[in-house]
């Protein structure tokens, strides 16, 4: 309790009672003053007791909503989008019912303090902080204040509003329209050059689709005025059709690197994330939006893993399986005279003398400009085939690198002389070739699937439950790579191949699907740079900084830093987003940055302008402001827009 500084001159008594259930603070001044007059009387003196109570209602003592009714359930109930901010304000439900508060999936309600009598019912909803409930009912605060006279229906034709209207306590018996004529004539006579044009007729049809507006204007005739005809009148009709989409294709691209490992919020960061993925998820699959909805998962870090069953264990169509893309061997030498005619068959050995050494599903970085299309891969046209993921073995005894995990001198198996460079040692195919239990020589190395390390993505599904299993399943380690997530989240809901899961594209004005990615990172691209080695970094999606010149746009060739990397995958990043929104694609970002681990105003800017706009790009600095952004995402999906 604060108090203002009091001056005593003379002892006073003060008592103070804290009310029951610690609901708030009485506090009562009593003091026996002297009466001169008194005397005469028989009364000398006379205690004066002043009290006051200060209700508690939570960490800020402001209420701002008050649900009165102590019977009904529901009665604070937020539906479909709903959401309520109040950040400084204490939110509260007299009713004894269980259900007293009532928060459906894809709510939302942030205040300082929230408390129900009764129950609260939260299913899928934002709500932060918890309710607080079995709280004492709360006194109208307003019961003392007269009411405001409102009298009876006034008229039963409704109110209609033409613009910014204060609205007074009433009873609206018609209700209420918005005339839809007023803003229709705003546009007419600003678009103009004639300002007596006028809107005749302004309809909105009776389900609510389409709206009609006829207009007119008197045109002054010059040549025609010598036959005694001055002006004519000209009448103009149009309709616009408003609607949503009849079906939705989602990809929810999902940073899983290893800074979201990191603490925020009391938990988490994978763990925030996934709270709001599954809140957003649910979203998807309730309201207007039930039925409609397609959602895929894309987690990534350094990579993107495909399952075996979405690959056919390594024999799909769509995958180098001959070895047939100048990328195939770029990183191996000798491989054919060793007897491999793909990636798969190196793997098949390694898994031989370690199980965990299995192809986990990854692919390389397709080249330019291909990695920033959605090209459909053919045989007709090699590199557009997509080649397996493999780490090279790296030298053995030089500390500079990271990844040596075999013998580079094998007693079977290569012929010839041995390799004096590191490049020869590290491409050397044949030491692939007769593998066993002795060639291996660090099992705690990166191994073959480097920084394959994130889950398999999941393709577009229409099963709740499925989703919600894949989010629930992420696991946060390796780098970031942005632009290779937003790929396989734009692959995830292409009509093309890989996948071929998605509709058409359509961006014409009557398009019945709509196509989202919401790409979500809590970082910024990272090809790690390796000083002092042959290939000059980590061996990720996009191979070495030496080898990697094919795959980068025009302006960042020969790349030798960890700046210069980052500015290569951002310029991927901003082309692939150019091109996905060329195609008809919504793009929504989400940026979590902590101030233990803030993105910079570099990976900002790119958010920002990889989104459809300002208003799609995010920006989240705990659990519950991430749990938000992906509630505003899930509202923004399915708002009606002007179709024609």
């Amino acid at each position: 309790v604060q108090a203002n500084i009091v001056t005593i001159l003379d002892p006073i008594s003060v008592q103070t009672q804290v009310l029951q259930k610690r609901t708030g603070v009485t506090v009562t001044v009593s003091d026996t003053v002297p009466l001169s007059w008194g005397k005469i009387i028989g009364m000398s003196n006379k205690t004066i007791e002043a009290s006051s109570t200060a209700p508690l209602y939570g960490p800020a003592g402001k209420l701002c909503m008050l649900s009165l009714d102590m019977k009904q359930g529901g009665t604070l109930h937020l539906q479909k989008q709903a959401q309520v901010t109040a950040k400084d304000c204490v939110i509260f439900s007299n009713s004894n019912d269980k259900g007293g508060l009532q928060a459906d999936a894809g709510t939302a309600i942030t205040a300082s303090f929230i408390c129900s009598v009764g129950g609260a019912k939260i299913s899928g909803a934002n709500v932060n902080p918890i309710p607080t409930t079995d709280c004492p009912s709360m006194g109208d605060p307003l019961a003392a204040r007269p009411r405001p006279t409102v009298g009876n229906c006034a008229s039963l034709l409704p109110m209609v509003i033409t613009g910014v209207q204060t609205l007074y306590p009433g009873n609206y018996c018609g209700g209420l329209t918005a005339q839809v004529l007023a803003s229709a004539k705003n546009y007419i006579t600003t678009g103009y050059s004639n300002q007596n044009a006028s809107i005749t007729s302004a309809t909105i049809s009776s389900d609510h689709s389409s709206v009609c507006v006829s207009a007119q204007d008197t045109i002054q005739l010059g040549v025609m005025g010598m036959f005694g005809t001055t002006s004519k009148v000209v009448t103009a009709s149009t309709c616009t059709a408003i609607a949503g989409y009849s079906s939705y294709e989602v990809a929810l691209v999902l940073d899983n690197s290893g800074s979201m490992s990191e603490g925020v919020s009391g938990s988490t960061k994978i763990a925030a994330l996934q709270t709001a993925a599954n809140n957003f998820v649910s979203t998807m699959f309730t309201g207007g939006l039930a039925g409609k909805v397609k959602v895929s998962i894309v987690p990534f870090s350094g990579a993107v893993a495909v399952s075996s069953t979405d690959t056919a264990n390594g024999t799909a169509s769509w995958i180098d399986t001959q070895g047939m893309s100048s990328w195939h061997w770029k990183t191996f030498s000798g491989a054919t005279a060793a007897g491999f005619i793909n990636r798969l068959d190196i793997f098949n050995k390694l898994k031989g003398v370690n199980s965990k050494w299995a192809w986990a599903g990854c692919f390389e970085t397709q080249p330019y400009p291909q990695n920033v299309n959605d090209t459909p891969p053919s045989t007709s046209t090699p590199d557009s085939l997509y080649v397996p993921y493999l780490a090279p073995d790296e030298v053995d005894g030089k500390q500079a690198y990271q990844n040596d995990y075999i013998n580079d001198t094998p007693s079977k198996g290569c012929s010839g002389a041995t390799p004096t460079t590191d490049q020869g040692l590290i491409t050397r195919a044949c030491k692939y070739k007769n593998l066993s239990a002795s060639s291996i020589t660090n099992t705690n190395a990166y191994g073959p699937n480097g920084m394959c390390l994130s889950q398999p993505l999941l393709r577009m599904s229409s099963t709740q439950s499925t989703l919600t299993a894949k989010i629930n399943g992420l696991v946060a380690n390796g780098d970031t790579n942005l632009h290779e997530g937003f790929m396989w989240g734009w692959r995830s809901i292409s009509p093309n191949a890989p996948f071929s899961d998605g509709k058409a594209y359509d961006t014409s004005p009557g398009a019945t699907n709509q196509k989202v990615i919401v790409l979500m990172t809590d970082g910024f691209n990272n090809w790690s740079a390796v000083p002092n080695t042959w290939g000059g970094s980590l061996y990720e999606a996009p191979g070495y900084f030496t080898l990697a010149n094919g795959r980068m746009p025009p302006g960042n060739q020969n790349i030798t830093s960890l700046a210069q990397s980052r500015a290569a995958l951002d310029e991927l990043t901003l082309e692939a987003c150019t091109n996905a929104k060329a195609k008809g694609i919504v793009i929504y970002t989400v940026g979590f940055t902590i101030s233990s681990d803030p993105i910079d105003s570099q990976g900002k800017a790119l958010l920002q302008s990889c989104a459809t706009d300002a208003n799609h790009a995010y920006i989240a600095t705990d659990a519950s402001s991430l749990a938000n952004a992906f509630n505003q995402i899930g509202a923004g999906i399915g708002r009606l827009r002007i179709k024609s």
